[in-house]
């Protein structure tokens, strides 16, 4: 999960972001059902994957 995140960080910052979302959303879910809806790491996941949708929107 955590590798998936970096990754998807790492195509964020290169402005591969139809990439970065599709693997945000993957560890999203993948953290809501293993961590809980109100971890912090769900929560951090949950503002990337906000961050790079609201890049791709420019």
């Amino acid at each position: 999960m955590t590798s998936r995140h970096n990754l998807a960080g790492a195509y964020r910052s290169v402005g591969r972001l139809d990439e970065a979302i599709a693997l945000h959303e993957q560890t999203l879910t993948e953290s809501v059902r293993v961590l809980g809806q109100d971890h912090p790491v769900t929560a951090t996941i949950r503002e990337n994957l906000a961050a790079a949708r609201t890049a791709r929107t420019g």
